[in-house]
This record gives C-alpha cells, structure tokens and sequence, in this order.
C-alpha cells in the first residue's frame, strides 16, 4: 500500500473496481488526467456547507456570493448546477438555523483503528448532530443524483462513518443521511448493532480480498473514462481500447 490508513473513498474505490484501486493505492500509478469538474463543484459546495455549519455567515446571502464567485473556477457550465446550488445553500441554511437541530461538529477528523489487523480509519465527517428526539445523526453531501436503495446498500460510508463517531463520541448514530442538497433530498440508513455487525464482516471480506491482491477489473465507460486516474495501465482498458 502506498499509505498506512483506509479512507472511505479508497474502499469505495475497490468496490468500483478492484484493479483500479490497486493500481493506484498499491502500485502508485495515479498518473493519468481525470475530470476535475465535478469534483470542484462538489469542493465548492462541501466547503460552503461546512462553513454554515460552523457559522461562518451572518446572512445566507455571504455564502450565495462564495458560491456565485467560486463556480467558475468549476469548470462547470452554467446550467441546472448553478441554479440548483442556490437552492441547496438556502435549504441548508435552514436547516442549519433550525432550533430543531444541536450541531455537533462539521468536517470531523477521525484516526482509529477498530481493527487490529486492518489498516486505520481516516477521514472527515461532513456533519454530526443531535436531532430533536435526542438523536445522534451524521450527514454527508453529495453533489450528485440521489442514490436508489440498491446504490445506498453498497456504499461503505454509513458504517465507516459510524464506526468513528463510536469512537470519537462513545455511541452509535441513530442515523446515517445521505443528503443531495441539488435535488432538496435525504436518503436514511438506520444504524444499529445488526448493521455494524454485517458492515465488519463486510469490510473483513474486503480487506482479506486486498491481502490476496483479488483484482477484477469492472468496466464502466463512463468511471473508466472520467474518473478513474490508472486507466492506460489496466489491461482491460488497454484490450477496450484497442491497444491504446
């Protein structure tokens, strides 16, 4: 491995492609150019996110201008994602603002190692709160559409996000929320000892299969093409491409 602690894209990484994850994490081959822009606008947006949570703002409207400055250095067009950005900081905002709501922390560093023969955990919390039941919640944006139940099923983020706040905060998340700030949506996962239990096997198999270098190759034009940043060294990529 080219670092000495797991992150939730990295495992993501493996559960999209086995063979990209290992041409990049263990061989280091991270050298071909991929599609920063969506990246940069889901920077853009996590960043103005974080900074309401903190309280950063006296009114929505300084975080609108952040936003309105920042977009073109995106890459996006000027399209639905400009609009529908607006839009989420507001509802953000709200949300933020609720009396409903006690904001714990936001980008919450983590460092664990709930394994001793797994690499560390590391990574940052977008957000964790008390909800008005008295629940411990944590939430994470995403940019993108919003996941269907089978895509929410195969992210890694609820349980490695859980597994932190067991151990930075002494307890489980009542919740874990995927919120897709574009589209004014939440996806909810229930967290409980059932579900830990199933995600630690889960992980256990995954890392096991990292040790035995399992590495399948998925094709995805559209991963492969855009995001995936070893893609001239895979050989299915190469045998896709004609040689190339």
């Amino acid at each position: 491995m080219q670092r000495d602690y797991l992150s939730a894209s990295a495992i993501n990484l493996f559960i999209t492609c086995p063979t990209s994850f290992y041409l990049k994490y263990v061989l280091g081959l991270d050298t071909d150019e991929t599609d920063l822009t969506y990246a940069n606008y889901g920077t853009l947006v996590h960043n103005i996110n974080e900074n309401i949570a903190n309280g950063d703002y006296f009114f929505v409207e300084d975080a609108i201008d952040e936003y309105v400055a920042g977009f073109p250095s995106t890459g996006m067009p000027m399209d639905n994602y400009f609009d529908e950005g607006i839009e989420g900081i507001k509802k953000h905002w709200e949300f933020c603002e609720s009396p409903d709501i006690d904001i714990i922390g936001a980008e919450v560093k983590f460092n664990i190692k709930p394994f001793d023969d797994i690499l560390p955990f590391l990574g940052f919390i977008d957000l964790v709160y008390i909800n008005k039941n008295g629940d411990l919640v944590v939430r994470d944006y995403k940019t993108g559409k919003p996941y269907d139940e089978n895509k929410i099923m195969n992210q890694i983020q609820p349980y490695f996000y859980s597994e932190a706040c067991l151990h930075l905060f002494g307890q489980l998340p009542k919740y874990f929320e995927f919120q897709f700030p574009r589209f004014d949506e939440v996806r909810t996962v229930v967290i409980d000892e059932e579900f830990m239990e199933f995600n630690r096997l889960k992980l256990k198999g995954i890392w096991k299969q990292i040790e035995n270098m399992t590495l399948k190759a998925n094709w995805n034009p559209f991963f492969c093409e855009h995001f995936c940043s070893c893609r001239t060294s895979c050989p299915l990529w190469q045998n896709k491409k004609g040689g190339r």
